[in-house]
């Protein structure tokens, strides 16, 4: 779901060489909080939940897990709502 095939050229002591590579994609998340627009993410498009705690946490808007009331995640929308107390 997260990554994909493509054709790569892989150059080698001047050897050219077209092989099959895996490579992982991202998507930009939209991150809404108590219905406001905090910020655009590109990221893996999994674990969006944790994502969105963690990043809360990291800038300071949430001091735990306890101040989450609700997380909704619209992955056709690519978007994260949380309310928090």
């Amino acid at each position: 779901m997260f990554k994909r095939k493509v054709k790569i050229s892989k150059i080698t002591k001047g050897k050219k060489e077209e092989i099959d590579d895996i490579v992982l994609y991202e998507t930009p998340i939209d991150l809404y909080v108590n219905s406001k627009p905090l910020v655009n993410n590109i990221c893996l498009a999994n674990d969006l939940k944790e994502l969105a705690v963690v990043f809360l946490y990291s800038i300071g808007i949430i001091d735990s897990i306890k101040d989450v009331n609700e997380i909704n995640v619209n992955e056709l929308e690519s978007s994260i709502f949380v309310k928090c107390y």
